[in-house]
């Protein structure tokens, strides 16, 4: 036992590689709320085209998304108190990964929405399990900076699906370039399943 961990703390891991390595893949959680939230300002011009979406439409779109959040966030304290926190973020994954692959490949706008709101509710069990569970396991001393790791990642992913989504509308035919902005997500997704 650590001699420095307090009573009903977790102990320390001698290895402080596994531990970040650990706290990385938790932080892919706000990784993904960040890319998850972002994408949607570079595909939303060519989803509006896509499905000739008026003004409401397009603005409904938009907020789908925090609809789900906001069920998410309320779901996600019930959930992982059921179940875990490691399965509720593996439950967050899935829920990414439905919305991923949903959003990218949709026949009808109403569609999309679905699988949107969907990814919404998998941000908001995402944006409050990542930190709650990197606090749990990190060591007193470090948790804060451990924490505020995690909400360095969401902007991170934020950026990075900025930069993503410049690449494919520059690169990739306009028809198809916005069901590959949603598409792209899978690959943090993948990493954080695997990883879990």
């Amino acid at each position: 036992m650590n001699a420095h961990a307090q009573p009903g703390e977790p102990h320390e891991p001698r290895d402080q590689a596994y531990l970040y390595l650990v706290v990385m893949v938790a932080a892919v959680g706000g990784f993904l709320f960040g890319f998850d939230t972002m994408i949607f300002s570079s595909a939303s011009i060519y989803l509006k085209e896509a499905f000739d979406l008026n003004d409401a439409q397009t603005g409904f779109a938009g907020s789908g998304v925090v609809l789900g959040c906001l069920a998410g966030t309320f779901a996600a304290t019930f959930v992982s108190d059921l179940i875990g926190r490691k399965k509720t973020m593996i439950l967050a994954a899935l829920l990414f990964a439905v919305s991923a692959i949903g959003t990218a490949v949709p026949q009808t706008f109403w569609q999309w929405n679905v699988f949107r709101i969907l990814g919404g509710i998998g941000i908001g069990v995402a944006m409050v399990i990542s930190p709650v569970y990197i606090a749990e396991i990190a060591p007193t001393r470090i948790r804060g900076s451990l924490v505020t790791l995690n909400q360095f990642i969401i902007v991170a992913g934020a950026l990075f699906a900025l930069f993503m989504g410049y690449l494919l509308a520059k690169y990739v035919d306009q028809s198809y370039s916005w069901r590959l902005m949603f598409l792209s997500e899978c690959v943090p997704i993948t990493s954080l399943a695997v990883a879990l």
